[in-house]
């Protein structure tokens, strides 16, 4: 319990230096300079602990994991359009030809700040000019055409049981415990176990 109140209280005290309150000067101005550098679309750890310390459902050990998980995946939470460093995936598209159809321009009351985003997507490395015969990145396509032409994954969902099983460490699931609530409501003729 005391390790809970230690890191929470840590991070009171990182969310009380980084709001400059009482710090000298120098401080000040070497936390500007930061914030200068940082990413603005990054969100910043005071409110991480703050979502944490939000949940008044949770006591102070289960709120020990939430906010670990959030320090883990600290680079992961921000609010520009992701780039997954983590995970990778070839999608298999055999197409006999071209995909013809119908482009809509985007609208010229957005066109500006779509083309801002779309810069500093390439800027970030998410998006990269290419030429396609699926899709044209400048042009809102209906990309649906294209699903008719992806292989499927042909990967096994667990079975619900199984899923169920991986809660509180079970070992096996009954029946009987998927259908508790009848136990609420005697039928009459049916015998009571």
């Amino acid at each position: 319990m005391s390790s809970v109140n230690g890191r929470l209280e840590d991070v009171k005290r990182i969310i009380r230096q980084s709001s400059c309150e009482g710090d000298s000067k120098d401080h000040v101005l070497r936390y500007r300079q930061e914030a200068e550098l940082r990413d603005t679309r990054a969100i910043p750890i005071r409110d991480h602990g703050t979502k944490v310390d939000n949940s008044t459902n949770l006591n102070e050990l289960q709120r020990e994991k939430p906010f670990n998980l959030l320090l883990k995946y600290e680079k992961s939470f921000n609010t520009r359009p992701g780039k997954c460093k983590n995970f990778s995936y070839k999608f298999d598209v055999s197409c006999p030809g071209p995909l013809v159809g119908y482009s809509r321009p985007i609208p010229f009351s957005v066109r500006n700040e779509v083309r801002a985003q779309m810069e500093q997507m390439k800027k970030d490395g998410i998006l990269e000019i290419s030429t396609s015969t699926h899709l044209n990145p400048f042009i809102n396509c209906d990309a649906r055409k294209v699903n008719r032409f992806m292989t499927a994954d042909r990967a096994r969902v667990q079975p619900i049981n199984e899923l169920l099983q991986q809660f509180h460490r079970a070992r096996f699931i009954s029946t009987r415990i998927t259908c508790i609530h009848s136990f609420s409501v005697r039928i009459p003729g049916l015998p009571v176990y």
